[in-house]
């Protein structure tokens, strides 16, 4: 699939095979990479990337099929003096629990902008926002809802104050104070890719991005195993009703960096960090950060529900939501406004969120 998929759209790309025998196959255009998965990492025995790679400054190693390890996707960005180390972890990694896989290296190309897509139905929703990472939820974005051509049906466009970009392997903060826009064709192109991704995966969403030319590649596509029909409303990111105590997650350097780390580290688990509760919760958030999926895993998902200043609706943490039931919405006013301790109902078919009675909440915690 990757094969077909990513050279239609520009992105060059090597394929990395199944390991036979101890040793992990890599093919690709031109040439192959070798390694041992064993628990000595100076074993490793690696050759030099095909040519298609070997100039590119940095490049990513993503784990395809299996798609997730212990449920986590795996994802190593690799610059060029550290390749050979980064590949050898994530063999390790992934061959301690598996004895065929495959994996997939990628040129991480300079994006100005990056998004990503996914079809409803009849339609398709795409992200956009500049810089990379759109998809961890650690950038406001702007959105479209299309037609299957292509033909924009709704457009909700925001400004972005700051973006993320990637240099030798790790992420740095930029100032931008600008909106993030697609053009007409590129959209058509975005929504494209959609429909041969939808070829091959039932529910797949397409991350793409754009260069400082105006071209378009793809990045990744991945399926998410989940149906639904789509937004009804772009702010309600997940449906439901849910009455508690509000916290609020002020901190956002530290969910920011944590988010950032389980995005460019491969030892992300959905384990859960504390014993479930019940205490019944309004978290507050400025955005959906992919941190906040260990404050989910230690609750009893019917306790709790969020509400975001600022959210992208095919964002890791939102996919979450809606796989767990936990309501969510995009609310700034409210965002801005609720104290802490306070006592709210949260309630996504009014798209509401306000103060209430502890005997109220009592009887509103049914989602």
């Amino acid at each position: 699939v990757a094969d077909q998929v990513m050279p239609a759209f520009g992105a060059q790309g090597l394929v990395l095979s199944s390991a036979e025998a101890g040793k992990l196959r890599i093919t690709g255009y031109r040439g192959y990479v070798r390694a041992r998965p064993t628990t000595d990492s100076a074993g490793a025995d690696a050759s030099p990337l095909p040519e298609a790679l070997r100039d590119a400054p940095q490049i990513s190693f993503v784990l395809q099929d299996p798609a997730r390890l212990s449920g986590s996707i795996v994802r190593r960005f690799s610059a060029a003096g550290t390749r050979r180390e980064d590949l050898d972890g994530i063999v390790q990694l992934v061959g301690a629990a598996h004895d065929e896989f495959a994996l997939i290296a990628t040129e991480v190309r300079s994006a100005v902008q990056s998004g990503v897509a996914r079809r409803f139905g009849d339609r398709v929703l795409v992200e956009i926002g500049f810089g990379a990472f759109v998809p961890k939820g650690v950038v406001t974005t702007s959105q479209y809802v299309c037609t299957l051509d292509g033909k924009v049906v709704q457009r909700e466009l925001t400004l972005q104050e700051r973006a993320f970009v990637i240099e030798e392997g790790q992420p740095r903060s930029v100032v931008v104070g600008r909106t993030p826009e697609l053009s007409d064709r590129q959209i058509e192109e975005v929504c494209r890719a959609v429909a041969v991704a939808g070829a091959y995966y039932q529910q797949p969403s397409v991350e793409f991005g754009i260069t400082s030319d105006g071209s378009f590649f793809l990045i990744d596509f991945v399926d998410e195993d989940t149906e639904g029909a789509g937004p009804e409303a772009l702010n309600v990111i997940a449906p439901g009703r849910v009455s508690g105590r509000v916290i609020r997650i002020d901190d956002d350097h530290d969910l920011l960096m944590e988010s950032l780390d389980f995005h460019f580290h491969t030892d992300r688990t959905d384990a859960a960090g504390s014993r479930p509760t019940d205490d019944p919760v309004v978290v507050l958030a400025r955005l959906p950060y992919l941190s906040l999926e260990r404050f989910i895993r230690g609750r009893d998902p019917r306790s709790v529900g969020f509400v975001f200043r600022n959210c992208s609706y095919l964002s890791h943490l939102s996919i979450v939501l809606r796989e767990l039931g936990i309501p969510a919405l995009v609310d700034a006013e409210a965002f801005d406004s609720l104290a802490a301790d306070s006592v709210v109902l949260l309630d996504t078919a009014s798209q509401t969120v306000g103060p209430v009675s502890p005997w109220q909440a009592g009887q509103g915690q049914t989602l």
